[in-house]
């Protein structure tokens, strides 16, 4: 039984001891699975969800960022990872079992993780070429078997545990090589080596304990009990599904019968990319995407049934029947939606994140967030989405615009964009207007921000300058030189005291009234995305590749605290008017509030 009540999210305690308020937009989704006929769980960057498909309810959520996860096939235990944790979380209570953690201090980052049949052991790799295996039976928690493939800091791609739980196997990107080991001895059985030229496999297991191998080496079964494999495909295949009853294997455009190995189907006048691919729990479907559209195929005749056209104009990445087979949910860059086969109808669609979350603007009661989109509305455009408290306002800009980089003045009337490389324009929001451009910077504008009283502009360049712009007369009355080339990210102060900007790892405090350096914030590993000082000027806030946020005193210059919740970039920050709430949005598709 999955509980659901009135406390619709469950917080990752770590997220809760750093202040987290709320999460906007669930992220980019990894992966859909039905429960059964009634439950959707979709687990995105930003946390993990739970549906009721009969009136397409949210019944709880899940906060525990995570860059890859899986579920048990029960359906009972979800993992999710982040960094260097793993999270155990019960969906049927919405409990933290436990945490995994990789004991190193080494940069290390998971990158898959797959769970056995029975939910008794776990397996990760990791993007140095290490693959890690838990008996989640066992309180410890250090990994039973750690198992190293070669010199090389090598991505792990996929990892699979056949269902016997007796061997353990892997894929490793660039190079494309497959490794299985059988777990008791920790020794390596049998290695395949992946194509130069097309460096890129995939392995999952069978419900009867064999490894099915897709990528560049075509597709192959191997049976590792039997000490067997068979060839099906020679040429290059991204995509295989097999039946629950492992009669049947479907593989791009073609239907194979395992036990005879014979071809049954090559489904015809169907594209020959195929994005993903799922069989129906009774075997009587097969569901085939391509691009923007699904086929849903009767087998074994190959016959195409209906044709889901989504019309998102991105590639669909998974799809996923329901228990009884009657519904199908497609996941399609930013969006998941539901489909009654039978009837060829789209149920509902629910959107996970803008794209990618780009800049956040906060500066007022009214309107809190400025989203920068990629998202193309009619191909002429690029979508700016203002989302307020009680309201959403849509401003589409011309195409060669950059929404990444905007700003929006105090009295809610002007947005700043990059048009092109070098210039800025003001697009004023009652007209949806450009009313004025600025011109002087000679290489990529890399962030623009409003003075408090609205009267000027600052721009920072990778022309090594910040710039000051007077607003009303569009003439540049200050340039600030600096020796480094890139300026990532330009703020001044409410007091209009302090102009502050990054660069790569460091944060930056100028004097405007001296000009003089006053200061220079380190701590940051990777290069600072985004900036942001208080309301009141005591605080400064500081954004991350690496999903982390660092939160400063601006009179001692000092660290407060780290904020670690986003899984990638930290391309935005902002705080409310109070100076006690802070907003950070992600290229992981989520916005985050944070307690100060």
């Amino acid at each position: 039984m999955y509980t659901h009540s009135n406390q619709l999210q469950v917080v990752l305690p770590s997220l809760k001891e750093a202040g987290i308020t709320q999460r906007i937009a669930l992220g980019h989704i990894y992966k859909i699975q039905f429960l059964n006929n009634d439950l959707l769980v979709i687990c995105a960057s930003g946390g993990t969800s739970l549906y009721q498909i009969n009136n397409w309810q949210r019944l709880w959520d899940i906060d525990s960022p995570a860059k890859c996860g899986t579920i048990s096939h029960d359906g009972t235990t979800l993992a999710l990872g982040w960094g260097q944790k793993i999270y155990i979380w019960d969906l049927r209570q919405r409990q933290l079992l436990r945490q995994l953690q990789i004991q190193t201090d080494d940069d290390i980052t998971i990158t898959c993780i797959a769970i056995s049949s029975q939910g008794q052991f776990l397996a990760c790799g990791d993007n140095k070429s290490t693959v890690r295996f838990w008996n989640l039976t066992s309180t410890t928690e250090t990994p039973a078997i750690q198992l190293s493939y070669c010199e090389e800091e090598l991505e792990v791609v996929s990892v699979a545990i056949t269902a016997d739980s007796k061997f353990l196997a892997a894929t490793f990107i660039d190079i494309g090589d497959v490794i299985v080991w059988e777990i008791a001895s920790a020794t390596q059985v049998k290695i395949m080596a992946g194509e130069t030229d097309f460096p890129s496999n995939s392995v999952f297991s069978s419900p009867d304990d064999k490894l099915i191998v897709c990528g560049s080496n075509g597709l192959q079964i191997w049976d590792m009990v039997a000490q067997t494999e068979s060839k099906f495909l020679d040429s290059w295949h991204n995509n295989a599904a097999i039946t629950s009853d492992s009669r049947l294997l479907a593989a791009d455009n073609q239907i194979w019968e395992l036990a005879s190995q014979r071809n049954i189907v090559t489904l015809p006048g169907h594209p020959n990319y195929i994005g993903s691919i799922a069989f129906s729990p009774n075997s009587e479907f097969l569901a085939a995407s391509s691009y923007d559209r699904v086929n849903i195929l009767e087998i074994p005749s190959g016959k195409t049934m209906t044709v889901l056209e989504t019309q998102t104009n991105f590639f669909i990445k998974k799809v996923a029947f329901s228990s009884d087979g009657k519904f199908l949910a497609i996941v399609s860059r930013n969006q998941v939606q539901l489909w009654n086969i039978l009837s060829g109808e789209k149920i509902e669609t629910i959107v996970s994140d803008m794209e990618w979350v780009q800049t956040v603007a906060s500066n007022s009661d009214d309107y809190c967030f400025v989203f920068g989109s990629s998202q193309i509305s009619d191909g002429n455009f690029n979508q700016i989405c203002l989302w307020g408290n009680r309201s959403e306002t849509y401003i589409q800009i011309p195409r060669n615009s950059c929404p990444k980089i905007i700003a929006i003045s105090p009295d809610l009337k002007l947005v700043a964009f990059i048009n092109s490389e070098h210039h800025l324009n003001l697009w004023e929001i009652a007209s949806k207007q450009v009313v004025k451009s600025f011109f002087g910077h000679i290489n990529y504008i890399q962030s623009v921000v409003f003075s408090s009283d609205g009267k000027f502009l600052a721009s920072g360049s990778d022309d090594g300058t910040v710039r000051l712009w007077d607003i009303a007369s569009e003439k540049e009355i200050k340039i600030l030189e600096v020796r480094i080339n890139c300026i990532s990210n330009v703020v001044i102060s409410n007091n209009g005291k302090f102009l502050i900007f990054s660069s790569c790892e460091q944060v930056h405090l100028w004097n405007m009234v001296s000009q003089d350096e006053v200061t220079v914030l380190e701590g940051h590993n990777n290069p600072v995305e985004s900036l942001a000082i208080s309301p009141d000027s005591q605080f400064l806030a500081s954004g991350d590749r690496d999903g982390i946020v660092k939160l400063w005193d601006t009179k001692s210059a000092k660290e407060i605290k780290a904020l670690a919740g986003h899984t990638d970039t930290v391309m935005a920050i902002a705080f409310s008017p109070d100076s006690k709430l802070i907003a950070t949005g992600s290229e992981d598709g989520t916005v985050r509030l944070w307690q100060i």
